[in-house]
C-alpha cells in the first residue's frame, strides 16, 4: 500500500485565536506547486474560520522562502496552476484576517513576494531581502514589480530590482517592507505577539500605496536609458510603469513580461547555470569533521600565488606566503598592497581596509618558517620537478591531516600526491587569474584524495566567494582541455586566413565576453606556449604561429605585442602579425579560404561540445553540467547561452551531429567526428546537458 505524502504545511493555533502556518519544504521552502496548493488550503480554513483572529506565515525550519523551484520552469510546473501569482491574488489578496509573513534569514524571489502580499511583515534583524530574478534572465512574476517599490520607495525598489540584490531586514525596519524586527531566539513567538496587536486594525495592503511621485517619470526614463537593450532589465522598468497610477494594470503588464521571458532561451540557460552550480557544489557524504582553518600557507609570490594570498586574506583567513627570493618577495608584497587598496574599492567595499587587509598576509622565505596551517597551496611556476621539490618539502614540515594542494593548470596531481606519504590530503586547486577576482575554482580529484579532502576543498571554496567544480586528473583537466581543442580550431583559422579581429569579432557578436586572440594577448601567449611544450603539442601546424610571436617576443599585453599592437590600452591589428601567419601557411602548404562569422562561430564552439563530450566519458567531469559551469564562470562563455554543453542541447544534437559531419568531410577533417556520447544522445532525442555520472 503507498505511503502517504508528508504534508508540507503544518498550521499551529494559540489560545488567543492566531494561527501559525508553517512551510515544509526542504530548508529553504522553494514555493513547489504542491506547497503551494497546501498554502492555499490553509489560508481558506483560516480566513473561514470565526475563530481565527490572525495568521501568521513562516518557515518551519527558520528560512522563510528563498523562492521558486526553478527546475520546474523547464518542467512546466512553475508556472502551472496554482502558479505563485494566483496564490497571491486569489487568496492573499482578498483576506480580511490579518496575515504576517515572518522572514528569518531569507525571503528571496517569490519567497519575498509571498511576503509582500500578506499584510504585515516582521523580520529576524540579518534576513536578507530581494527580487535577484533578472540574474535568471526574467523579472518577478507574482507582484514584485508592484510592491516591492510601494514597500521602500520607488528609487529603491527598482534599483534593487535592477541589480538582483538583497538587503538586511534591519535597514527598513520600522516601515512598510519590515514592521518590526523579532528575536531571532525564538522570532515565532515574536510574530504572534506582534499578530496579536493588530487583529482588530484595519489590514494594510501594499496595493493601496501611491506610487507616482513628480518625479516618477523623469526617474524611470533614466533608468531605462541605463539598461537599454537589456531585456530583462527593461521589463522591469516597464512593468513598474505600467503600474504607476493603476496597479492593476502593472500586475497584468508584469505577468505578460514574466511569462515571456520565462519562457525564453536566455532565461532556460541561467536556470541551467543556477541548477548546475547548485549540483557542482554537492559535497561527498562523510562522517569526518571537516577542517577549518583560520591560517592557511601559499607557496609562491608570482602573480597567482598573491592573488590566492589577497583572496583568502579578504575572506579574513591568516596568510603565509613563501617566496625565497628577495627581490621578488619585496615585489610580492608591494603588488599585494596595490590590489588590496583596490579591492576596498567598488564593488568589494565592505572587505575591510586595505591596512587590515595587508595586516592578514605574512611574507617568508622559507617553508621551515611556517607555522601550523590547515591548508597549503603550492603556487610556483609549471614545472613539473620544482613543484616535486616543493612537495616533497612540505610533506616533511607539515602537521599530519594538513591539506596539501597545488594550483597547477595541468600537471599531473596523481604524480604530486605520489611524491608524499599523505597522498589522501593532496588535492588541485586551479583558481584563475586574477585568482582575488575569478569566481572559478577547479577542484582536483586525485586517484588518491579522500572524500574528506574534497568535501573540505568545496566547502573552502564557497568560504573564500568561489564557484567550485570538481575534476579528475588529465591534460588541462575540465577548462583548459576543452579550450585547447578550442584554441586549436581558432589557431587553424588563422592559417587558413582568417585575421585575428575577424575570429574575435565574430565570437564577440556571437556572445563571447572576449575574443579569444584578444584573451590569449591578455593572459600571454607564452603561457599556453609553456603548457604545450610540456606536454609534447608544441610542435604541432596550429601552434607555428603562436611560437612564431613568442620566439620574437610578441607575448600580448605585457610586451605590447600579440597578436594585435598594444596601444594606449586597446588592441590595434598588426599587418605584421598577419603576414607572418601567410608565410607560415604558405611554407605549410595551407590554402586560403573564406570564412563567414556562422562557420567562425560554429567551429570555436562546438569543437568545445565535441571536446566536453569527450571529457565526460573520460570520467574527467561528472556531469555535463559542471562543464557550462566552468566556462560560464572561468572563459567568457554568454550565461544567456547556458555554457556549452546547454547551447549543443538548444542547437540541438541531430543538427549538431549533422554540422560537424560536414566539417568531417573536409580534407583533414577527421578531428570533426562526432563523439560518439553525441551521436548516442541524438538518436535518442535526448540532451547531453543534464548527463551525470554514476560513482
Amino acid at each position: 500500500m503507498p505511503q502517504s505524502r508528508v504534508p508540507l504545511v503544518e498550521e499551529r493555533r494559540s489560545p488567543d485565536g492566531v494561527v501559525t502556518v508553517l512551510m515544509r519544504h526542504g530548508r529553504l521552502n522553494t514555493l513547489v506547486r504542491p506547497l503551494r496548493s497546501e498554502l492555499i488550503d490553509a489560508l481558506d480554513r483560516a480566513e473561514s474560520d470565526a475563530d481565527v483572529r490572525a495568521v501568521v506565515l513562516a518557515g518551519a525550519e527558520g528560512v522563510f522562502s528563498a523562492g521558486a523551484d526553478l527546475s520546474e520552469f523547464d518542467s512546466g510546473q512553475g508556472l502551472a496552476e496554482p502558479s505563485l501569482h494566483s496564490t497571491i491574488a486569489e487568496f492573499l489578496d482578498e483576506m480580511s484576517t490579518p496575515v504576517v509573513a515572518l522572514i528569518d534569514e531569507l525571503a528571496l524571489g517569490g519567497g519575498l513576494e509571498l511576503a509582500l502580499a500578506c499584510h504585515y511583515r516582521v523580520a529576524t534583524a540579518h534576513a536578507r531581502l530581494g527580487l535577484p530574478e533578472v540574474s535568471f534572465g526574467f523579472l518577478p512574476g507574482a507582484g514584485g514589480t508592484q510592491r516591492l517599490p510601494r514597500a521602500v520607495g520607488l528609487e529603491r525598489g527598482v534599483d534593487l530590482m535592477l541589480q538582483g540584490t538583497s538587503l538586511r531586514a534591519e535597514a527598513v525596519a520600522g516601515g512598510r517592507l519590515v514592521a518590526a524586527i523579532v528575536d531571532a531566539a525564538d522570532p515565532v513567538a515574536g510574530a504572534v505577539a506582534f499578530a496579536s496587536t493588530v487583529v482588530d486594525a484595519p489590514v494594510p495592503r501594499l496595493r493601496d500605496v501611491t506610487l507616482r511621485d513628480d518625479h516618477a517619470e523623469s526617474f524611470l526614463a533614466f533608468a531605462a536609458a541605463a539598461v537599454q537593450g537589456d531585456d530583462p532589465r527593461s521589463a522591469v522598468i516597464g512593468a513598474v510603469r505600467a503600474g504607476l497610477d493603476d496597479v492593476d494594470r502593472g500586475f497584468v503588464e508584469e505577468q505578460r513580461l514574466f511569462r515571456r521571458l520565462a519562457e525564453s532561451e536566455s532565461a532556460s540557460a541561467r536556470r541551467h547555470l543556477f541548477l548546475a552550480e547548485r549540483a557542482a557544489r554537492r559535497r561527498p557524504r562523510t562522517e569526518v569533521r571537516l577542517l577549518d582553518p583560520a591560517r592557511i600557507a601559499v607557496i609562491g609570490g608570482g602573480t597567482m600565488g598573491r592573488g590566492i594570498a589577497l583572496a583568502h586574506s579578504l575572506a579574513e583567513f591568516e596568510v603565509w606566503v613563501v617566496e625565497p627570493d628577495a627581490a621578488r618577495r619585496a615585489e610580492t608584497e608591494r603588488a599585494i598592497a596595490v590590489d588590496a587598496a583596490r579591492s576596498t574599492r567598488g564593488r568589494q567595499a565592505g572587505v575591510g581596509s586595505a591596512e587590515e587587509i595587508i595586516a592578514r598576509i605574512t611574507c617568508v622565505a622559507e617553508i621551515e618558517q611556517l607555522p601550523d596551517v590547515g591548508l597549503v597551496i603550492e603556487a610556483v611556476p609549471e614545472v613539473m620537478e620544482l613543484k616535486l621539490d616543493v612537495f616533497r618539502r612540505l610533506d616533511a614540515r607539515l602537521s599530519p591531516g594538513t591539506i596539501l594542494a597545488t594550483n597547477t593548470s595541468s600537471l599531473d596531481v596523481d604524480a604530486l600526491a605520489a611524491s608524499t606519504s599523505r597522498p589522501q590530503d593532496v588535492v588541485g586547486l586551479h583558481f584563475f587569474s586574477p585568482a582575488h577576482i575569478m569566481r572559478l575554482l577547479e577542484i582536483v580529484r586525485g586517484a588518491q584524495t579522500a572524500p574528506e579532502a574534497i568535501a573540505f576543498a568545496l566547502a573552502h571554496a564557497e568560504t573564500i566567494g568561489k564557484v567550485p567544480v570538481v575534476s579528475g586528473v588529465g591534460p588541462g583537466f575540465i577548462g583548459n582541455r576543452i579550450l585547447e581543442t578550442s584554441s586549436r580550431e581558432v589557431a587553424l583559422m588563422l592559417l587558413e586566413g582568417a585575421a585575428p579581429a575577424q575570429i574575435d569579432a565574430a565570437l564577440e557578436q556571437w556572445g563571447m565576453r572576449m575574443g579569444p586572440l584578444r584573451v590569449l594577448d591578455l593572459v600571454g601567449n607564452d603561457v599556453p606556449m609553456h603548457a604545450r611544450e610540456a606536454s609534447g603539442t608544441a610542435g604541432e601546424l596550429a601552434w607555428r604561429p603562436a611560437a612564431a610571436l613568442v620566439e620574437r617576443g610578441w607575448l600580448g599585453v605585457k610586451s605590447g605585442r600579440g597578436w594585435y599592437r598594444h596601444e594606449s590600452g586597446q588592441p590595434v591589428r598588426d599587418p605584421e602579425v598577419e603576414e607572418l601567419i601567410r608565410t607560415i601557411a604558405v611554407d605549410a602548404g595551407v590554402l586560403p579560404r573564406e570564412h563567414t562569422d556562422q562557420e567562425i562561430a560554429e567551429r570555436a564552439i562546438l569543437s568545445m561540445v565535441n571536446e566536453g563530450a569527450a571529457v565526460l566519458a573520460d570520467g574527467v567531469a561528472d556531469r555535463a553540467g559542471d562543464i557550462d559551469v566552468v566556462f560560464a564562470n572561468g572563459y567568457g562563455f554568454p550565461a544567456d547561452r547556458g555554457g556549452p554543453m546547454h547551447f549543443g542541447d538548444i542547437l540541438g544534437l541531430t543538427n549538431v551531429v549533422r554540422i560537424m559531419e560536414r566539417y568531417a568531410r573536409r580534407p583533414g577533417g577527421h578531428r570533426w567526428t562526432p563523439h560518439p556520447l553525441i551521436v548516442e544522445h541524438a538518436h535518442r532525442d535526448e540532451p547531453l546537458g543534464r548527463w551525470e555520472a554514476t560513482r
